[in-house]
């Protein structure tokens, strides 16, 4: 059922790639992507790998096209971020009691974050793997408030880096990364599923917990 919803907007996706300028095309699937968290991460990227080879753009012209893709995503992140962030504002506190979790409680744990250079470089390693879906990693991000600096800066140099991968995929043969690609997709996809079976193991234990206190 969802594939067949994602499926049409994939396709659109590739066809506005053969219409529009590049530099736009990068900027507006990225954002697109990171919202709509069950687009596979590889497709803008490779995509524009792609075509930059087509066009045979240098090697190095991948650097502005990273940098570009990097900017949709960080804006796509950032809504993600904001949507999550009013979303705990609006819910913890009405439904939270039920599961023995407060709002000061989730606050508490984004101040763990403090904003400092590890914290940068960490979500910036997070947001580099290749495998790591990025949309859950973003609205986590929101839910426990983190330190709006380090959310943006961990986002865009993780993210430029993971573009860098994928439009080199894509530059070096799309045809013959597809395998390596639907690998990428189906693992992404896993631990997408494997994230949201942790919340709800953990809604699930917090509320048996409150039972029995």
């Amino acid at each position: 059922m969802l594939s067949e919803l994602v499926h049409p907007l994939e396709q659109w996706l590739t066809d506005t790639a053969g219409k529009i300028p590049l530099e736009p095309f990068v900027i507006l699937g990225s954002t697109i992507e990171e919202i709509i968290a069950p687009i596979p991460s590889p497709l803008v990227m490779t995509i524009a790998g792609s075509i930059a080879l087509e066009q045979s753009r240098p090697l190095v012209s991948l650097l502005l096209i990273s940098f570009l893709g990097m900017l949709g995503k960080l804006f796509g992140a950032w809504v993600l971020y904001a949507a999550a962030d009013k979303l705990e504002d609006v819910l913890v506190p009405r439904f939270g009691k039920f599961f023995g979790i407060t709002h000061q409680q989730i606050e508490e744990l984004g101040k763990r974050f403090t904003g400092g250079w590890k914290d940068d470089l960490l979500l910036a390693f997070i947001r580099s793997l290749p495998v790591m879906p990025s949309a859950p990693v973003s609205i986590a991000c929101g839910a426990i408030k983190m330190n709006l600096r380090t959310f943006l800066i961990g986002t865009a140099l993780g993210t430029f880096v993971r573009n860098l991968f994928y439009l080199y995929l894509g530059y070096a043969g799309l045809s013959q990364s597809k395998q390596l690609l639907d690998g990428v997709s189906s693992i992404e996809n896993i631990i997408q599923i494997l994230m949201v079976l942790a919340v709800g193991l953990l809604i699930i234990w917090a509320y048996w917990r409150r039972g029995k206190s």
